[in-house]
């Protein structure tokens, strides 16, 4: 049996509709070097047959694991369970990879002996029209040095979850664990294995399709608003992680530890209760969440009190919002407070 080079994760909830352009954009001459855990979590569509569909058409490569319903993270740690290549990448049902590209990076990833591989990756529209490109490297190169890492997080802004694949056994080695049943917690496939990373290799292509547009699909701005306190307890369940792992690692992986956290994570959390303050229950859900922050830990929530501007956020209207939540002009502050967040993001 050829011993596989990488394991794709495709996490599946009624992807019926995106699944087999998904499958399809892995179909190359050196599939056989590839392992493909489709993982069905609970489907209540044909997500399960057509992904048995493929498993009988190619199956020294595609695996399917039927589970009951447990979100996403569930979906990692199932597929985790068995995964067998020398690399690993997650690639969401509704996305793909670009095909040609994709069989030049199974070659690559041959030749190198790296923690982290990190290729380009696209985003495109219900069309397949590339609306935007993100680039993080335009040269092949691999090194030794965790710093390239906090360069690329400092200059680029995109480093996220598309662009990386990991060596499966920093993974198994930390016992890894995504939280299970919310959803967001991709954001933990970018915080926690990264502090153990070593050595990384660029591939200067993309590779990885990340389509935007679907109805329903949890980076919708709706969506976004409906699950905001799922997102508050994937970023607490963070917070943990970050606590269990600060005290072992370098200076120079604190800050990356810092950044996903303060700078990728907490802005869009109090960015978006506050613009809904004229909902009582998302103000108490802020409020919750405000003083959990606190209790877990007290030096990232009173960093948020600093004056500085991220993703488009100032910090210093949390502290307003702190000073004024229990005052009697809480009403009229908060209604221009949430003018104000507007008028910004415009």
């Amino acid at each position: 049996m050829v011993k596989k080079i990488l394991t794709i994760v495709i996490p599946s909830y009624n992807m019926q509709q995106y699944l087999p352009q998904c499958l399809n954009s892995l179909l190359v001459r050196n599939l056989d070097r590839v392992e493909v855990i489709v993982v069905n979590d609970g489907s209540s569509d044909r997500t399960s047959e057509i992904g048995h569909e493929y498993e009988g058409r190619f199956p020294r490569s595609i695996i399917v694991i039927d589970k009951e319903n447990g979100n996403y993270g569930s979906c990692i740690n199932t597929a985790l369970k068995i995964a067998s290549g020398k690399y690993i990448k997650i690639l969401d049902a509704d996305d793909s990879f670009e095909k040609e590209n994709f069989e030049k990076f199974i070659t690559y990833l041959e030749k190198v002996d790296v923690d982290l591989v990190v290729s380009n990756y696209v985003i495109v529209n219900s069309l397949g029209e590339i609306i935007s490109q993100r680039i993080l490297s335009c040269t092949e190169y691999q090194e030794r040095s965790f710093e390239r890492i906090l360069e690329i997080a400092k200059l680029t802004g995109i480093f996220e979850m598309h662009c990386v694949t990991y060596k499966t056994e920093i993974l198994k080695n930390i016992g890894y664990y995504q939280m299970e049943g919310i959803s967001y917690t991709d954001q933990q496939w970018m915080l926690v294995p990264m502090v153990y990373v070593n050595s990384i290799a660029f591939f200067a292509q993309f590779v990885y399709r990340y389509f935007i547009g679907r109805e329903g699909q949890t980076v919708a701005l709706e969506s976004r608003l409906r699950s905001i306190k799922q997102h508050a307890r994937m970023c607490l369940g963070l917070v943990d992680e970050y606590n269990k792992i600060y005290s072992k690692i370098s200076e120079e992986r604190k800050w990356y530890l810092d950044y996903r956290i303060v700078n990728c994570q907490l802005p869009y959390i109090y960015r978006t209760y506050l613009l809904k303050q004229s909902d009582s229950k998302k103000y108490v859900e802020l409020k919750e969440f405000d003083e959990a922050l606190k209790k877990k830990n007290y030096s990232i929530y009173n960093s948020l009190n600093r004056e500085k501007i991220i993703n488009i956020f100032p910090f210093h209207y949390i502290t307003y919002w702190r000073k004024y939540y229990n005052s009697n002009m809480r009403l009229l502050f908060l209604k221009y407070l949430s003018r104000m967040i507007k008028l910004f993001e415009k």
